[in-house]
């Protein structure tokens, strides 16, 4: 009998040791050959603007695919995968010079981003004072770094 080593259900790969070391290779397969896409369209001459508008499009949307709400926390090595995807990207030029040089850097500024919304809009479902208390308590608790 055949072991089911992972499974890819809606672009997660969720492996039976539950880590997300088999999604970031995955994410990380795909963003090197865009890589290679982006080189080949700068080899025919495309600007350096319009390469960090495809690089974002691109890339960028796989960072939703890699923030710890969905993958939980990454192993070292992970970590050390992606940053160095990032700096990959910023050394051909690719990458904005904004965009944070680390992964953990990318989804602190990708939380930041989401509880302003939620604070800023009255319809959310977290809107209500109780939740906003709660969700501010936890937003400060996984910002607290540990001396």
């Amino acid at each position: 009998m055949l072991k089911l080593r992972s499974i890819t259900a809606l672009d997660f790969v969720l492996n039976d040791t539950l880590t997300a070391e088999d999604h970031v290779g995955s994410i990380l397969t795909s963003c090197s050959s865009s890589l290679y896409v982006l080189r080949v369209l700068r080899d025919h001459g495309l600007p350096a603007n319009s390469l960090r508008e495809v690089f974002l499009c691109y890339d960028s949307r796989k960072d939703t695919l890699l923030c710890p709400g969905v993958v939980g926390p990454l192993l070292g090595s992970d970590r050390a995968r992606l940053d160095a995807f990032l700096r990959r990207s910023k050394k051909y030029g690719y990458c904005a010079d904004d965009v944070p040089t680390t992964v953990t850097d990318v989804f602190a500024a990708t939380d930041q981003s989401l509880f302003k919304r939620v604070l800023n809009n009255q319809l959310h479902a977290c809107s209500s004072r109780c939740c906003l208390t709660s969700l501010a308590i936890n937003y400060a608790r996984a910002n607290t770094t540990c001396n």
